[in-house]
């Protein structure tokens, strides 16, 4: 790809991607003869940064919708050609394994009894217990239920155990109590989340791994994904301090290591942290870090340097160019006061307005007040994309204080 590329169907993204990893793997093969290597040649992995509300859940449905309409062609092709083998073959593959935001709705809580619910609609989870039908399963595969508990203790720092109950359609949460025994518990909002992410990982493990296998010594559980070509992953931190957040993009550029040969990761994620760990450990494998930025209806990719990542600079440099385009949301002002937040922690203030203070004491409550409103739900009935004039004024007085005081050097996108 270009140092920037807009599209609106993800056939385009999927055309341009397909046409910088095929240059990638002629590289790469006249690179290996030239000093007599024959190993196989890895697919380029994509990390990409994106704000909050840019488009990266979007992102993910439209691909698998791209996919699925692409099978479905597929099957009326073969239809005309009355072949009953080729469309049962076509309609069991499954070119797509993604997380994203609906994963999380794979389970609810009940909170009378304090039990997490599985979803029955879902066949997500049937690859881990043995059957076609979770709920008429006893058990769960005893190693993919002890690799998940490792994997959970070890992101949580707790002692708590996931077990699932696919006969009563549960998963139970324990934690071991004084007297050897366990106690039944509610978790957080932030241990589902890492819950649903440690599920979603063990799966994509196992899956990858069975990938590998001579097809006679496949696990038939998984294979389900025999033909996976795409790993999408939509923002897998969330309420997570700095060192799970660390663990967690170090154990996925583990894995990304390892299988990259065989699929196409794609990362997307809002948290820097994360980004940055991720980006560090896989330099090895030259994956391309871009920007994604939604544009109406068009998406934009743009390029990121190697310099250290900064996202408070990202943040500044786009209500930049959308001042110039005139082109202002709602998420503009969240942006600019998380800015002003890290600004203020960064020179030692007690909160953003005290950065404020050189600004004559009206204007400097009014723009307070501006941000407070717009970015703690006071205007949560009001369309995100509809902001008044003054309020953007406000946006753009305060952009060009904090740049200019503070000597920001931004350089455009």
């Amino acid at each position: 790809m270009s140092a920037e590329i807009k599209f609106r169907l993800i056939s385009d993204f999927i055309k341009e991607y397909n046409k910088e990893n095929n240059e990638y793997a002629r590289e790469t093969k006249k690179r290996n003869k030239m000093n007599n290597k024959n190993s196989k040649i890895n697919n380029i992995v994509q990390i990409w940064y994106a704000f909050n509300g840019t488009g990266k859940t979007r992102f993910t449905v439209d691909f698998e919708e791209y996919l699925e309409n692409k099978k479905l062609r597929k099957i009326n092709k073969v239809k005309k050609q009355a072949n009953r083998e080729s469309i049962d073959t076509i309609e069991k593959e499954h070119h797509l394994l993604y997380y994203n935001a609906y994963t999380e709705d794979l389970f609810y809580w009940n909170n009378e009894n304090q039990e997490y619910i599985i979803r029955q609609e879902t066949n997500f989870l049937n690859i881990i217990a043995s059957g076609e039908n979770p709920s008429a399963t006893k058990d769960i595969e005893p190693d993919f239920e002890n690799e998940l508990i490792d994997l959970y203790k070890e992101y949580t720092q707790s002692k708590i155990q996931p077990k699932f109950d696919f006969r009563t359609s549960k998963v139970i949460f324990t934690i071991p109590t004084e007297r050897g025994e366990r106690k039944q518990i509610k978790i957080s909002r932030g241990e589902e989340r890492i819950f649903v992410w440690t599920l979603f990982f063990v799966i994509m493990k196992k899956t990858l791994e069975n990938l590998e296998q001579p097809d006679e010594e496949r696990d038939e559980n998984y294979q389900k994904y025999s033909d996976l070509e795409y790993i999408l992953i939509d923002d897998p931190i969330s309420s997570l301090d700095d060192n799970n957040s660390i663990i967690m993009a170090i154990s996925l550029a583990e894995l990304i290591k390892k299988y990259c040969k065989n699929v196409k990761f794609i990362v997307m994620t809002h948290h820097t942290l994360f980004y940055s760990i991720l980006a560090f450990e896989l330099k090895n494998k030259k994956p391309k870090k871009r920007l994604l930025m939604k544009q109406g209806e068009y998406y934009s990719l743009k390029n990121i340097d190697e310099k250290p990542f900064s996202n408070h600079i990202f943040n500044l440099q786009e209500i930049g160019e959308d001042l110039r385009c005139g082109n202002i949301s709602q998420k503009h002002f969240a942006m600019l006061r998380s800015t002003l937040e890290k600004t203020a922690t960064f020179l030692n203030y007690n909160d953003f307005p005290d950065l404020l203070k050189k600004s004559d004491n009206e204007s400097a409550k009014m723009a307070i007040r501006t941000l407070h409103s717009l970015t703690h739900g006071g205007r949560a009935d009001i369309d995100s994309n509809y902001i008044v004039k003054d309020d953007i004024e406000i946006l753009k007085k305060l952009y060009n204080e904090l740049r200019d005081y503070y000597h920001f050097n931004i350089n455009e996108l």
